[in-house]
């Protein structure tokens, strides 16, 4: 009997020393301009759909935030929202959008030139098109100061084909450059537009 109950005492003590020793599992975390400072706390989720040595292209979720602009109803986005693509490198920021119900579909596309990730020039366009009538409006903006942020975006997906030099691990808490998603006027606009389609399509 003491013979066995050693027996059984070594094999837990061997079980408990093989599960002390496995790594925890880290979460890639990425910095990622997303366009101009956004009023509000957010966060996002993504996953890496393609990656090369100038430029990786995200479809990226917005997990949590609320946005509250007088005259407008409160919005918040959470995972059922729909994704952005977004394309990112040292000097640019690719971003689209686009959404549909029924007969009514809605694109938001913006297209930045990141200068010495403090500034970003950026081109945006909203188009629409309901019942076959089609409509667009463009603008443009420079984003500097406190306006330029990077946020730090989850990889829940094809961290495979990430540069090794862009990763982060969660254990280290990341630290943005500056801060949020979009401007006071753009969200104003998706805000205009999802009134028309019915959903917020801005996150």
């Amino acid at each position: 009997m003491k013979s066995t109950l050693s027996v059984s005492l070594l094999v837990g003590m061997a079980c408990a020393q093989s599960a002390a020793v496995t790594p925890a599992r880290t979460q890639t975390v990425v910095d990622l301009f997303l366009g101009a400072k956004r009023p509000g706390n957010y966060s996002f989720d993504g996953r890496v759909i393609t990656a090369d040595s100038t430029a990786t292209t995200y479809e990226i979720v917005c997990k949590s935030g609320a946005l509250n602009l007088p005259g407008f109803p409160t919005t918040t986005c959470d995972l059922r929202d729909p994704p952005w693509t977004v394309t990112n490198g040292p000097s640019l920021m690719i971003g689209v959008l686009s959404t549909a119900i029924a007969n009514v579909t809605a694109l938001l596309q913006e297209t930045c030139t990141v200068e010495d990730r403090t500034a970003a020039y950026c081109n945006y366009t909203f188009a629409e098109s309901i019942g076959g009538t089609s409509t667009s409006t463009s603008y443009t903006t420079v984003i500097t100061g406190d306006n330029y942020y990077e946020y730090p975006v989850a990889i829940t997906a094809g961290t495979e084909n990430l540069p090794l030099a862009t990763t982060t691990s969660e254990s280290a808490s990341p630290t943005p450059t500056s801060g949020s998603f979009r401007s006071t006027l753009d969200m104003m606009m998706l805000l205009v537009l999802a009134g028309i389609i019915g959903i917020w399509i801005g996150y």
